[in-house]
């Protein structure tokens, strides 16, 4: 059977339509005449990341496709449908805002609804928003529904413009508003999403897998060290399980070791019920040393230092970024500064455009390789990213 060589038209059309639907989110079709002439020259010009930075340059490319991808990472059921958070909203802001990356992980910002926008008690008519608040998404909610993020999103330089409770305290009685420092907020790390996530109940000791899954694509299993020191696994952590210590040293150690010695980090930081709350002076959480008489000689919880153990494994850490530190903004800029940040974010952008995962060899491996080093060279532009993986022939399959 011979098949038919698509002619040319044909094909520049193609690859036109899925460059800016994979990027813009609609239709090439349903754009202004000028934008579809512009990006149909450029395809047959073979000038692909200028018509893709057209398509980059949409307002839906914000508000849908990075608001999308980004969702994805904060729904535990990897859904990228939900209403707005201040984690989603702040990799909005800062993409648009052509930011780096890697400060998403540990600044101390957030974006929320300018302050043109007034606000109110009760929102009628959208005729303003609630306040933000560390306690309810309604500030979120509110700027949702007015349907104009990419005007309204804000810069805020201070993560919790309104302060976090210094403990949750009870219903009736909460305790007062304080200021978390600038040494313990970082980015996403610290947003409320981020943190209902990782700190409601438990032990805190999800931020750290979480961290590693979702922003480096490593498991705690590929990442575990059965040899690394256990000098700072908690109390609550049975050297003895069943009287064996050998299943200790061959299963528990192995990622107890690491995430207990990092998990300090976030050791300020709770969420109960609906609320942030912040330990301010050299208290921690309570969840930090609970069950110590498990193993009273473990290692007690007394202040938000940590310590990165895991030093042979497949995360090669930056040599310019101490691999010890106190709170999370330390934590976090050397998540920020390993070299598989860049690596797993464009793996994650791939499979969002793409709609398939990334073979580790062959044409995608090279491809996606290309991709990761124009977003290093563009000091970590997100916008950039997604145009340079728009294009590859891998994903766009033409």
């Amino acid at each position: 059977m011979l098949w038919a060589t698509p002619a040319l038209g044909d094909l520049v059309a193609s690859k036109a339509q899925r460059i800016f639907f994979s990027l813009a989110a609609f239709r090439l079709s349903s754009a202004p005449e000028s934008v579809r002439t512009q990006v149909l020259d450029l395809v047959r010009e073979g000038r692909l990341l200028e018509a893709a930075a057209i398509a980059a340059n949409q307002r839906t490319f914000f508000e849908k496709t990075v608001r999308h991808w980004s969702m994805k990472k904060t729904n535990g059921d990897g859904s990228p449908y939900g209403i707005l958070n201040d984690f989603v909203a702040t990799v909005i802001g800062h993409t648009r805002d052509n930011g780096d990356f890697r400060e998403l992980l540990y600044g101390n910002f957030t974006y929320f609804a300018s302050p043109s926008i007034p606000r109110v008690d009760t929102v009628v008519n959208f005729n303003g928003v609630r306040p933000h608040s560390s306690e309810n998404n309604l500030h979120y909610l509110d700027l949702d529904n007015r349907k104009n993020l990419f005007v309204e999103l804000v810069r805020a330089t201070n993560q919790f413009p309104n302060g976090v409770r210094f403990d949750v305290g009870s219903e009736t009685n909460p305790t007062p508003f304080v200021t978390a420092p600038t040494s313990q907020t970082a980015g996403l790390l610290t947003t409320r999403r981020f943190i209902e996530s990782a700190g409601l109940g438990g032990t805190n000791r999800r931020f750290i897998k979480y961290v590693f899954e979702i922003f480096l694509r490593t498991t705690l299993d590929e990442i575990g060290d059965a040899y690394a020191l256990d000098h700072r696994v908690r109390k609550d952590v049975d050297r003895f399980p069943g009287g064996d210590m050998n299943l200790y040293n061959s299963k528990c150690r192995f990622c107890h070791a690491g995430m207990d010695a990092l998990a300090g980090a976030f050791a300020k930081w709770d969420y109960d019920r609906t609320r942030v709350s912040f330990r301010t002076g050299g208290g921690v959480h309570l969840k930090y040393n609970q069950n110590d008489t498990v193993f009273p000689d473990g290692a007690p919880t007394n202040d938000s230092s940590w310590e990165n153990l895991w030093l042979n494994g497949p995360i090669k850490w930056n040599p310019a970024e101490p691999l010890s530190g106190v709170g999370a903004r330390q934590f976090g800029r050397m998540i920020a500064y390993s070299d598989r940040l860049p690596v797993a974010t464009a793996i994650s952008v791939f499979e969002y455009l793409c709609k398939r995962t990334p073979n580790k060899e062959g044409a995608d491996a090279k491809e996606l390789a290309v991709a990761t080093k124009a977003f290093e060279d563009s000091n970590y532009n997100l916008r950039v990213l997604f145009e340079n993986v728009a294009v590859l022939t891998s994903c766009t399959g033409l």
